[in-house]
């Protein structure tokens, strides 16, 4: 095949696809409303579905699945890049997802309502 050869892909493939990235869409939420599988646990299910998802419409849908190889180094840098950067913030989201932002500032001292009170009699 040459560089500007492409398989054709049938349009059975596109619905086999289509059909099983609707199945994940539907599965995703069905786990989110039905299972109770914790915070953690949900979150990883349903972003390894989109995982799953957003490489069956990289392969097929943007025919990645057919480009020469080196197309396919250059993606996988990012495929593994995407779950660091999202593990690197879990921590961060799940400590501070309760905050009272409150207590951040430091709060400027008031005089209390009965000293300036007073204070205005004198």
């Amino acid at each position: 095949m040459t560089e500007n050869e492409h398989e054709s892909v049938s349009l059975a493939t596109y619905m086999k696809v289509g059909t099983v990235l609707l199945v994940g869409t539907v599965s995703a939420y069905l786990f989110a409303e039905q299972l109770s599988l914790g915070w953690g646990a949900t979150v990883a299910l349903i972003f390894s579905i989109a995982s799953v998802k957003a490489g069956l419409v990289g392969a097929f849908f943007m025919h990645l699945k057919y480009e020469p190889k080196m197309i396919h180094a250059v993606f996988v840098l990012p495929v593994f890049l995407v779950p660091v950067v999202f593990l690197s913030l879990v921590p961060d989201v799940k400590l501070n997802a309760y905050r009272d932002d409150s207590t951040l500032a430091t709060p400027v001292p008031q005089k209390p309502a009965a000293d300036a009170d007073a204070a205005e009699d004198h």
